[in-house]
């Protein structure tokens, strides 16, 4: 963290400037232009794309943290995995900072429950995980495959928009909620907003299908890494 914000004043206020700057914007555009009738508008978007941040830049710096450290690989026998848990992680303290702030003014102002604020933990592991499979089989994945990072920059665009992020899940039609099940991004967000928005628990088909999700990529993952294993130097 401090190499990372060396020379900047602002520092970690950076990693939440941004999602307000996305707040405002969303709250304006959706909350006036077009209407959409979720009570505390402003504070459902902040959170979502507290979330949806740290998910997704911790997935995209994945896919080019093994090239920006070749020479750690090349000359050492430092495990590939190693360098992107370290990227991960460091997306992780941010995120968890972002976080708390974002829940503490939930808490002031918006009542959110206290109860199941305990969940928390449990949240933050889930994303955690997901988000280190993910970007586990991004990154290897994209030492061999050079077109996956610009590909996938493009991805994460159409999947923000297929995300309950600016939207409510419950307030899409039936078939675009059995087809968002299939959608982890959209799920985790679900999992969050749920517990932290709108003060319920989760429900078990969103519990179920984060479950899956994550076992197959746990599975993506441990191939990922039996595929690319003692090849990846090379590759370099």
């Amino acid at each position: 963290l401090r190499s990372r914000y060396k020379g900047s004043y602002l520092g970690f206020l950076w990693t939440f400037l941004n999602p307000l700057l996305l707040m405002a914007t969303y709250s304006v555009i959706f909350s006036f232009m077009s209407r959409f009738d979720i009570p505390h508008y402003a504070m459902y978007v902040l959170l979502n794309v507290v979330v949806w941040q740290f998910l997704s830049v911790s997935i995209l710096e994945s896919a080019t943290a093994l090239q920006n450290s070749s020479s750690l690989i090349s000359k050492t026998s430092l495990p590939p995995e190693i360098i992107i848990a370290k990227t991960v992680l460091a997306h992780a303290l941010n995120f968890i900072m972002a976080l708390f702030v974002t829940l503490t003014v939930g808490i002031i102002f918006f009542h959110v429950s206290g109860w199941l604020l305990l969940s928390l933990p449990f949240v933050i592991l889930i994303l955690v995980l997901f988000s280190f499979l993910a970007s586990i089989f991004v990154g290897l994945i994209s030492v061999f495959f050079r077109d996956v990072q610009p590909v996938l920059a493009n991805i994460m665009t159409v999947i923000f928009f297929a995300s309950p992020i600016v939207y409510a899940y419950d307030h899409t039609p039936a078939k675009a909620k059995a087809a968002l099940l299939f959608q982890p991004f959209a799920q985790l967000l679900r999992l969050s907003s749920d517990l932290f928005f709108w003060n319920r628990w989760p429900a078990w088909s969103c519990l179920t299908a984060i479950f899956f999700h994550l076992i197959i990529l746990m599975f993506l993952a441990a191939w990922a890494l039996s595929f690319t294993r003692g090849r990846i130097a090379e590759k370099i």
